[in-house]
């Protein structure tokens, strides 16, 4: 079974330096994505009560090195699957540092069209637990997230549940999460 790593090499493989960052929602999205990352036609939804991540099957990308009489794949199959913290507050998601460039959609019905959205490299969580902030941010050759657990806060309450998968192996350094395109490893935050 193919591994990917899914918070750094699957990343960087895929164009990590084009990315855009954490596009914040101003409302020229739907969906109750508060933030969103986008890398490659993958997707990273941060809403208001988990992280949703859609991953597509690395065998059904476009091969730009292959020979030039190649096929595309005409089905693709993606991973879509969500973290949720059992107990926690309403993830309340705010940008950090930004990004120079701004963002302008103009996509839809004119009532969601959005000009000056920001993209930040690094969102934060805060309270998630009592006194516990979840970070996500970009870094060298992929995304990651860190719990800040302050003084005085209890690291033990902090609960990862992952829904729409088909297992999960918990090793000492990282997680092995078993998906309909295959397995995906995260190391431990």
């Amino acid at each position: 079974m193919r591994k990917i790593l899914l918070f750094a090499a699957v990343l960087w493989s895929l164009g990590l330096s084009a990315q855009q960052g954490f596009v914040r929602n101003d409302g020229q999205w739907e969906d109750p994505s508060k933030f969103v990352y986008r890398f490659g036609a993958n997707a990273i939804f941060l809403t208001g009560d988990s992280i949703v991540f859609s991953i597509l099957n690395p065998n059904d990308q476009h091969n730009h090195s292959a020979p030039e009489k190649h096929h595309y794949s005409d089905t693709l199959h993606y991973a879509n699957f969500s973290l949720k913290f059992a107990g926690a507050n309403k993830l309340n998601w705010k940008g950090g540092e930004a990004f120079d460039h701004k963002n302008h959609f103009y996509l839809g019905h004119r009532s969601r069209w959005r000009t000056d959205v920001p993209s930040f490299h690094g969102i934060i969580a805060q309270d998630v637990y009592p006194g516990i902030d979840l970070k996500v941010y970009a870094a060298t050759g992929g995304m990651k997230y860190d719990w800040i657990v302050h003084p005085g806060a209890d690291p033990s309450v902090i609960v990862q549940e992952y829904g729409g998968i088909e297992g999960l192996d918990v090793l000492p350094k990282k997680v092995k999460i078993r998906t309909a395109i295959g397995t995906l490893e995260e190391e431990m935050p």
